[in-house]
Formats: structure tokens, C-alpha cells, sequence
């Protein structure tokens, strides 16, 4: 396997785990302060919203930057280029 390949699985693997992480992460720090203080079900809800919204958001922004990444390499550009006077 080469350098490049095993880099970029690699950073999937990373990415992967980051979303999984940003999701989950709220939610058992709201169930925590369910248990804690008595806030059931109030703690679950909005460590799930703040979960998801934020999860989503932060793999939307990976999306993106992946897409800017791939056109680049591959020569495309946002929109049409400008006449060269």
C-alpha cells in the first residue's frame, strides 16, 4: 500500500470518528445531567438537538471542503471564468 492511500484511509477513518463523536457525545452528556439532577427528560433532548444540529452541520462543512478539494485536483472551476482582455 502506499503513503497517499494509507493517509487517506486513514483520515476517513479520523472524520468518521469525529461525526460519530459530535453526535453521541451531547447525548450522553445530557443523560448524565438527567441523572445527576433530576432533569429527566429535559437534559436528553437538548443534548440530542445540540448532537444533532451540530454533527450535521460539521459534516456538511466537511462536504463541502471535500467538494472544493475535489474540483482543485480535478481542474473545475465555481462558475464561468472571465475573458482574458
Amino acid at each position: 500500500m502506499n503513503r497517499d492511500r494509507a493517509t487517506s484511509d486513514y483520515s476517513g477513518l479520523a472524520l468518521i470518528g469525529t461525526a460519530v463523536t459530535e453526535l453521541v457525545a451531547p447525548i450522553l452528556i445530557g443523560v448524565w445531567a438527567d441523572n445527576r439532577f433530576g432533569w429527566a427528560p429535559w437534559g436528553l433532548v437538548i443534548g440530542t438537538t445540540i448532537g444533532f444540529v451540530g454533527g450535521i452541520g460539521h459534516l456538511l462543512l466537511i462536504a463541502s471542503r471535500a467538494d472544493k478539494t475535489n474540483k482543485t485536483k480535478s481542474g473545475e472551476s465555481d462558475g464561468p471564468s472571465k475573458p482574458v482582455s
